[in-house]
């Protein structure tokens, strides 16, 4: 079954878990969702000090219950900025090598049909972004971790200068709501190196036939 044929979309008179790090995380068995995780050292703390300011005293002045309107302010005020600083390319960039960003993507194929159905990925220099489709038995956090915790400490190993934690240990995860926000998340992900100005070589990108 192709990706697209499995793909179920955010259903919102569905029980949907819902919890907060940093970034709100909600979790509905089935669904597909586009993941970002980055690099420990992507983002310097001079500029996530005062997003972290800013973003505690937005909360205090919007108390939940969130209608849409307030998800989504949420998320451009403090995801959208994230993902814009992860294309700007700093911190180490260890994964500009093609043998790190391999350990990646052979990480994300592995269990592929397993324990989830792997949709669009690309490996960018500090950052990855992936669609994926969980299968029943297998939660969103679980299958995340398993895959940062088995990249760091593989690249760990073959590199003496990556940063340690090599991820960040908070990613963001986006249920994807329809047909066409799937196609959005899959022409963002193929455009991500062109928008970052990156030379070739230095990302991977994969899609399912």
């Amino acid at each position: 079954m192709s990706f697209r044929a499995g793909f179920k979309p955010y259903n919102p008179n569905a029980e949907t878990e819902r919890t907060r790090e940093f970034l709100p995380h909600w979790e509905q068995p089935g669904c597909t969702y586009f993941v970002t995780w980055r690099m420990a050292d992507s983002i310097p703390m001079e500029k996530l000090r005062p997003l972290q300011e800013e973003r505690t005293r937005w909360l205090a002045e919007h108390p939940k219950p969130w209608d849409e309107a307030t998800w989504k302010e949420f998320g451009q005020r403090f995801e959208g900025r994230i993902q814009e600083w992860l294309d700007l390319g700093e911190g180490s960039r260890l994964l500009s090598d093609e043998t790190s960003r391999k350990v990646v993507s052979n990480a994300l194929h592995f269990f592929d049909g397993q324990r989830y159905h792997l949709g669009d990925y690309i490996v960018m220099p500090n950052h990855v972004h992936v669609l994926f489709t969980p299968l029943p038995g297998h939660e969103l956090r679980k299958l995340l971790h398993s895959w940062k915790s088995f990249t760091s400490k593989e690249i760990l190993k073959r590199s003496l200068d990556a940063p340690n934690p090599f991820w960040l240990q908070e990613s963001f995860d986006h249920i994807v709501r329809s047909e066409g926000q799937l196609k959005h998340f899959q022409d963002y992900i193929r455009d991500n190196p062109a928008k970052a100005h990156l030379k070739p070589g230095t990302w991977t990108h994969w899609a399912p036939d």
